[in-house]
């Protein structure tokens, strides 16, 4: 599956509100409807639309080791 950018997440949640099922939105991004509900449900908890930091391991070499 396919992660949903800035600019799809919006519209995705602009055919929610116009009414349009979370099946059919779903069917049209290429996702599940699982992603869609999540989608809602974290922008109705947070009111943002961007992803939430995760965590990681953190840096072992510097940006200028990398090069």
């Amino acid at each position: 599956m396919q992660r949903l950018n800035n600019e799809n997440r919006a519209r995705a949640l602009g055919m929610l509100e116009f009414g349009i099922s979370q099946n059919d939105v779903a069917m049209r991004f290429g996702v599940s409807r699982s992603t869609i509900a999540r989608l809602a449900q974290c922008v109705n908890t947070t009111g943002s639309l961007s992803d939430r930091p995760r965590s990681g391991a953190p840096r072992v070499t510097s940006v200028r080791q990398d090069v």
